[in-house]
C-alpha cells in the first residue's frame, strides 16, 4: 500500500503577488487567475508597496506592471532580482514594444506579457516557468 503525501497528490499552487496601480486590471487579472493553479497572496499598487510585500510574503511569482507610482516596475525588478532567492517575475504591461520587452528581460524578468494578451499568453508561460500540467 502506497503512502503518498498530500502535497505530492495536490497540484502545485503558485503563490502570486500582483503589482499594478490599475484596479480595473487587477480585477481582470484576479478573474483570469482564478482559472489557473495560482493563489493570489497579495496586491500592491505602488513600487514601494511591491518591495515591502515581496519581503513579507515571499511569493513564487510576481506579476509586475512597468508604470507604477513611487518606483517604476523596472526599478522594482532590478532591486528584487539583486536579492537572494527572488521570485519569478512576469512583466504585464500596456507597453508591448520591443524596447520595453528588452529592458524588462535585461532587468531580470522571466517573462513579458502585453495586458491585452493576458488570457492567452499567461497560462502557457506559467506552465513553462513552474512545470505545471
Amino acid at each position: 500500500m502506497s503512502h503518498g503525501s498530500a502535497a505530492s497528490q495536490t497540484p502545485r499552487c503558485v503563490r502570486t503577488l500582483l503589482a499594478d496601480d490599475s484596479t480595473e486590471f487587477l480585477d481582470a487579472a484576479r478573474r483570469f487567475l482564478r482559472t489557473q493553479p495560482v493563489d493570489i497572496v497579495g496586491e500592491a499598487h505602488t513600487g514601494l508597496a511591491t518591495l515591502s510585500l515581496l519581503q513579507a510574503l515571499s511569493p513564487d511569482l510576481l506579476l509586475l506592471d512597468l508604470e507604477m507610482p513611487e518606483l517604476d516596475g523596472l526599478t522594482v525588478l532590478r532591486i528584487m532580482k539583486a536579492q537572494p532567492n527572488p521570485p519569478r517575475v512576469i512583466v504585464v504591461t500596456l507597453h508591448d514594444q520591443d524596447e520595453y520587452r528588452a529592458a524588462a528581460i535585461e532587468a531580470g524578468a522571466d517573462g513579458f506579457v502585453a495586458k491585452r494578451e493576458l488570457t492567452t499568453a499567461l497560462a502557457p508561460m506559467l506552465r513553462q516557468l513552474f512545470g505545471l500540467p
